[in-house]
């Protein structure tokens, strides 16, 4: 390739050859752009990119890849093709010649919009494990075991992202095969962060239970939309945040009590009320009575409850009644 003003001719996987060491000092960078680390191997023989460590010698990575494939080891580079394949961060390889880009998957975005996504949502993944390569593998083999900690906040943002993460690498593994012209399988296996307790089936066109659903944007929009007192429409509130969340709405009932119904078409599962602590995401529902004709939905950000307005952490929100049958639900 070349690097300012020089040819670096290459052996192997980007190994610079004995004829092409001249100047070798004065660019840190080398094969596919990643910077050279030449203090740890010699010259050009160890790359660093975001993710991993690359031995041009070996042509393999020198950690496990973040990205797990069954057909491959966890050690491969570029697909063992570097001349097809490229690997920007050492999260996973993709090609990038613009026709294979721009090819449009079965859920309407291309192969670049697929890629660019993944690396948005690898990247909170790791935010959420504090940016440590080897604390995202262990936090992903124990999301895959059912072992994260609901309750941890990160561990709990680590599984909804693992969920969209995998989701996504499946509707791009399909795209890809239907670009070259191959079979493409609709289902596949994926692990279901939500319950950890096995496995769900997924296609293409996700049954509405089974939709990826984002609860912080969920959460989030509801929470910057909600006024200082009640408006009498905390349904609204929160079904526009199920909405900003991915989760379809049609059929919806119009009342907050009737949503004990709804949500589980959704993909809710009731919560024990017994020593009950709320999670981001989980939803209360009021019962209707003499108090209200309607009942009352809200959800929790993290902090407090939030539906029309700023509940804080009261519960029983009527002044008429304390004791409003109450239930909890959680995705």
């Amino acid at each position: 390739m070349l690097t300012q003003n020089r040819t670096q001719k290459n052996s192997g996987f980007s190994m610079v050859s004995a004829l092409s060491k001249n100047n070798a000092t004065t660019y840190r960078y080398g094969f596919q752009g990643y910077e050279a680390d030449d203090e740890i191997k010699g010259e050009r023989n160890s790359y660093t990119t975001e993710f991993r460590q690359y031995d041009s010698r070996l042509g393999r990575w020198l950690s496990i890849d973040p990205v797990v494939k069954e057909h491959e080891s966890p050690y491969a580079a570029f697909a063992n093709n570097p001349i097809w394949f490229v690997d920007v961060n050492g999260a996973d390889s993709s090609v990038y010649s613009q026709p294979y880009a721009d090819h449009v998957g079965f859920g309407g975005q291309t192969v670049a919009q697929m890629d660019s996504h993944l690396d948005d949502v690898f990247g909170m993944m790791s935010e959420a494990a504090g940016g440590d390569p080897d604390r995202i593998m262990e936090m992903w083999s124990r999301g895959k075991s059912g072992l994260l900690d609901m309750e941890n906040p990160d561990e709990y943002k680590f599984g909804i992202l693992m969920k969209e993460f995998q989701v996504t690498s499946f509707e791009k593994e399909a795209a890809i095969d239907d670009y070259y012209g191959n079979d493409v399988d609709f289902e596949g296996e994926i692990s279901d962060p939500f319950s950890f307790g096995g496995f769900i089936r997924v296609d293409l066109t996700l049954p509405e239970q089974d939709q990826v659903y984002d609860i912080l944007a969920a959460t989030q929009y509801v929470t910057q939309n909600a006024c200082e007192s009640s408006q009498g429409a905390c349904a609204k509130y929160v079904r526009k945040g199920f909405e900003a969340g991915g989760i379809t709405t049609t059929g919806r009932p119009g009342s907050a009590a009737d949503y004990v119904d709804f949500l589980p078409t959704r993909g809710f599962e009731q919560v024990s009320p017994v020593n009950y602590k709320p999670v981001i995401g989980d939803v209360y529902i009021l019962d209707r009575g003499s108090h209200s004709a309607h009942g009352h939905i809200a959800m929790w950000n993290g902090t407090e409850w939030v539906s029309d307005f700023h509940q804080g952490e009261s519960v029983q929100i009527y002044r008429a009644n304390k004791n409003v049958p109450v239930t909890y639900w959680r995705r």
